[in-house]
């Protein structure tokens, strides 16, 4: 039997405000953009961000891609099925890396049959087995909540460097 590719989620935080999640099966994207956020606040404080040092940007953007994948992680373990726990147990952060402006974290899941349990799949006898959508559900909660994350993260920021009271 061949075995399946690892399934692979990229959580990205951009310097415009903008949070994306794709998901991969292998090389190929499987799932589509699943949500593309514009936090609104971030533009009424870019004048903030203009005063800002690299560093300082650097600095939000590291805590930022750092609590969604934390959140992300929390969720997605807590709503992965748990037949024999491997599935579940097979979560990680491969890395975290910064791809021009944006900064990018490869979420993986090591066990073969992980979009099968996602997406659903065909059995021996021709049946269908529905999906679970357990990462679908960490995506959207994620999405639910960046807005307050990057607010909090921001805004604690800018009170630490004197741009706001």
């Amino acid at each position: 039997m061949r075995k399946s590719p690892v399934t692979r989620i990229f959580v990205s935080a951009a310097p415009d405000g903008r949070i994306k999640a794709k998901i991969y099966r292998g090389q190929r994207q499987i799932e589509p953009l699943m949500f593309n956020t514009v936090h609104k606040e971030f533009l009424q404080i870019a004048d903030g961000l203009e005063k800002l040092s690299q560093k300082g940007k650097d600095e939000i953007m590291t805590e930022m891609i750092n609590a969604s994948v934390n959140r992300f992680l929390q969720v997605v373990v807590d709503n992965t099925p748990e037949d024999t726990g491997q599935l579940k147990g097979a979560w990680g952060l491969a890395k975290i890396y910064k791809q021009g402006g944006n900064y990018i974290a490869e979420i993986v899941n090591t066990m073969p049959y992980a979009t099968f349990v996602e997406y659903g799949h065909r059995t021996v006898n021709g049946g269908w087995v529905e999906g679970r959508f357990f990462v679908k559900y960490a995506i959207d909660d994620l999405e639910r909540v960046s807005q307050s994350l990057f607010d909090r993260i921001t805004v604690r920021k800018f009170k630490e460097l004197g741009l706001i009271k």
